[in-house]
């Protein structure tokens, strides 16, 4: 083996450990920007306020003197002889129970309407309406220290008035109809809370009630909605750790500035240069008749030697004075030397790679010379 193979070898292990040293720096660097880069940005924070909605609905028949009820008033899930009802009384009371403080306000309505339609209609497509609002928009206001949101009402429905109304349509335009009054009890609240950025619109409840006007016996009905626990969650907006942010851009431009470097490492690493090699090869081939490959180079100190810069200034001296080219591969896909000896003059032409364009001198006193500079 070459003492300059040795050399190289050394050389190699070297760089074959900063390579490795570097390469796991840059992955610490990239690793490191990724998670500055993720950590900078904090979701918001939730907050959450927990509600209860309940709702009671409840009616009671006053009746005119009759010959069937005894009684003045008639409760619930009764069947009523139409003649005999005189007014219907209706209570409705909502609460709505907060874990938090808020405030506000919050209204109800009561309306009112008719809805008649074709007695033999399997659709009960609308035919004639009425509406008449009882009570609008009841506001009642809160303060910040309110948990409990209530609404609660008695009123009374005149029978008789809304059965006139329906029998004088029917005998004015001399149609068979078939309808019902329906009263809607709708409660709304909007509320704020100190802590979330929008206000709470709650959806509206609806309470109903349905009275029968065309049928000699009434069976009065009601809906109420369920009872509901519920929960309201607000995220604030996400929080930016700017100086977070900075440093992993720069930690990413570093990352990506080791990247190159490593990668220019790794093809030094590799000692290959596709240019140098194929002017190396094309020189071979082409002039192989008139070159002489040598393992060594032997140089005397007193023999003038002279650096020419480009290979066909070898050529022509080689054919002024008919002797060989020397060639002599000083390091692998590094740097080769092509010369001409003759009396005490040698011409040098260097091949160099560009990867190694720096590495300026060849110390090998094994080799027998030292680089001048040119």
């Amino acid at each position: 083996m070459k003492s300059g193979d040795i050399i190289m070898g050394k050389n190699r292990k070297k760089d074959l450990l900063i390579f490795i040293v570097l390469l796991l720096i840059t992955i610490v660097i990239v690793f490191y920007a990724m998670y500055l880069f993720y950590t900078s940005f904090k979701d918001g924070k939730e907050t959450v306020i927990n509600y209860n909605e309940t709702s009671d609905l409840s009616y009671k028949v006053k009746l005119k003197e009759n010959e069937f009820y005894a009684d003045e008033f008639v409760g619930e899930d009764y069947n009523l002889i139409a003649t005999a009802i005189d007014e219907i009384e209706i209570n409705f009371d909502y609460l709505l129970n907060t874990s938090n403080f808020v405030k506000g306000s919050s209204y109800y309505t009561i309306n009112s309407k008719i809805i008649a339609y074709q007695k033999d209609d399997p659709e009960e497509r609308k035919v004639w309406d009425y509406e008449k609002i009882i009570k609008d928009k009841t506001i009642t206001q809160y303060d910040k220290n309110t948990t409990n949101i209530s609404a609660k009402d008695t009123f009374k429905i005149d029978y008789k008035e809304y059965k006139e109304l329906m029998d004088n349509y029917k005998n004015k335009y001399a149609v068979s109809l078939v309808g019902n009054l329906i009263i809607d009890i709708e409660i709304k609240s909007d509320l704020t809370y100190e802590k979330f950025k929008n206000s709470i619109n709650l959806e509206s409840r609806k309470m109903t009630v349905t009275i029968p006007l065309t049928e000699q016996v009434v069976k009065i009905t009601k809906i109420t909605p369920e009872d509901a626990s519920k929960s309201l969650v607000e995220k604030s907006d996400p929080k930016i750790n700017y100086l977070k942010l900075v440093l992993s851009a720069f930690s990413f431009l570093g990352g990506v500035a080791m990247c190159i470097f490593l990668a220019t490492l790794l093809v030094k690493l590799l000692g290959y240069d596709s240019k140098y090699e194929r002017k190396l090869n094309k020189i071979l081939k082409n002039y192989n008749s008139i070159i002489v490959s040598v393992e060594k180079i032997h140089l005397d100190k007193n023999q003038n030697i002279m650096n020419v810069s480009d290979f066909e200034e070898l050529l022509d001296a080689q054919s002024e004075l008919r002797v060989p080219i020397l060639y002599c591969n000083i390091k692998p896909n590094k740097e080769s030397l092509f010369y001409i000896k003759y009396d005490k003059d040698i011409l040098i032409y260097k091949l160099k790679s560009d990867l190694y364009e720096n590495d300026s001198k060849i110390k090998n006193k094994s080799d027998g010379y030292e680089e001048e500079k040119v």
